[in-house]
């Protein structure tokens, strides 16, 4: 945990109130962090993470990577009383005192 605090908290500069993760292959639109960043702007959020699986069109998964990635998010959001709906997304938007709690 400590080494992906290290991760958010250089993700920009420290005088920054936001703090953006994508995934590191940049297979991600930067055009969706506006989207992503309105909840924490709107005071309804201060982390948000984002889906592969609704909103918009997504590609087709194989049938058995869909069923793995139901049961690994099921189980994750039965440990952390969260309600995802992917837990392996890579789009996360935290604000900078998230990222400072984090450590």
């Amino acid at each position: 945990m400590k080494a992906k605090a290290r991760l958010y908290g250089t993700a920009l500069p420290s005088y920054r109130r936001y703090r953006y993760c994508s995934g590191c292959r940049f297979e991600y639109d930067p055009k969706d962090y506006p989207k992503l960043l309105q909840p924490i702007l709107d005071g309804n959020a201060d982390v948000v993470y984002g889906s592969r699986f609704i909103g918009e069109p997504h590609r087709v998964m194989y049938f058995w990577h869909q069923v793995a990635n139901n049961i690994l998010t099921t189980i994750s959001n039965m440990l952390t009383n969260l309600n995802l709906t992917d837990m392996e997304v890579c789009y996360k938007v935290l604000t900078r005192e998230v990222v400072i709690n984090l450590s």
